[in-house]
């Protein structure tokens, strides 16, 4: 199959310039001011448009196995290739857990189907349950890169620091942190702040994030040949602290969400389900320092964490939504 697109905006690590981009059979052969079109080839008028590589997602939660009532891993495939998306990182956050080599076998083996690629993460610990280290050996074996408990915060410091070491010593590993002190947040249903006391809604403090940020930045100090990535940022101490152990020279990566970057939790004062999420929206000076993180490199990339859920669920009273309910 041969394509010209004619006069897009193309974005690239360059920058953007309008020109016209050649492709055949799903490779860019040349790009250029005036690309003649030969008669085999499709013409699309991309004016107006916007061109770039394809998208990677590094935070998606497919559903897939357990959840297929929110979405499947085609479906959400699917959702993700209409969004200019070619790659996933699917959440091991399924119904059972993504703990072995059997469920991401299963977990690729559905991916292969839809029209992306779909890399399955694995859970740290056995059934995310934060007691006991999953077999990571088997799973980095079974060709998993990025190890995570994604929906809780693996909380104890010492499963924290046998992972770090564990993982230290393979190649490419990557342990990723939903940074979140457990014992903080019970209850909480949004940001705790000006806006949680306004409202009477139970509060989240921004101090369970950055606490076992700070946390796992010390003990990475100990396992330097791991690398620690950041869930999901969302608090200007977080991105202080991250910042600071860049500048130590620490491989620490982090990521942070198009709704930490553009709302904040002054948009709960309507009830709305849809803005409950995890981590919570918090103030402007927050959302600020996210933004700024983004742009000094601090946050490395934008993940969307997206999080389907089926719509009776969205509906329910705001403290009995599901808290990661994505906007």
């Amino acid at each position: 199959m041969r394509l010209l697109l004619k006069g897009g905006t193309v974005v690239d690590q360059s920058g953007a310039r309008t020109v016209d981009v050649a492709v055949h059979d799903g490779t860019i052969v040349e790009i250029g001011e005036r690309i003649t079109a030969d008669g085999d080839t499709t013409v699309l008028d991309a004016v107006d448009c916007i061109v770039s590589p394809g998208f990677v997602d590094v935070h998606a939660h497919l559903r897939q196995p357990g959840g297929e009532a929110a979405e499947t891993i085609l479906t959400g495939s699917q959702a993700a290739a209409l969004g200019g998306y070619t790659a996933v990182v699917a959440m091991p956050n399924t119904q059972p857990a993504t703990d072995n080599t059997a469920i991401v076998d299963r977990v690729r083996t559905l991916g292969a189907a839809g029209p992306i690629d779909v890399f399955p993460s694995a859970a740290i610990t056995r059934g995310r349950q934060g007691q006991e280290l999953a077999p990571l050996g088997a799973l980095y074996n079974g060709g998993v890169r990025f190890f995570t408990d994604d929906g809780d915060c693996v909380a104890s410091a010492v499963i924290m620091r046998r992972a770090l070491e564990y993982l230290g010593g393979l190649k490419g590993a990557v342990l990723a942190q939903h940074a979140e002190d457990p014992t903080l947040v019970a209850g909480g249903h949004m940001h705790e702040g000006e806006w949680s006391s306004r409202l009477g809604i139970p509060g989240r403090p921004a101090a369970a994030e950055h606490i076992i940020i700070a946390r796992d930045i010390e003990l990475l100090r100990e396992f330097p040949g791991v690398t620690l990535h950041f869930q999901h940022v969302s608090t200007a101490r977080s991105v202080e602290l991250i910042r600071q152990a860049k500048a130590d020279g620490l491989a620490v990566t982090a990521e942070a969400t198009p709704h930490h970057f553009t709302l904040t939790d002054e948009c709960c004062a309507g009830f709305d389900p849809v803005f409950k999420v995890n981590p919570p929206l918090r103030t402007d000076t927050d959302r600020e320092a996210v933004r700024l993180g983004l742009a000094d490199g601090t946050i490395d990339v934008i993940a969307t964490d997206h999080a389907p859920h089926p719509t009776q669920s969205k509906d329910e009273p705001f403290d009995a939504a599901p808290r990661d309910a994505r906007p």
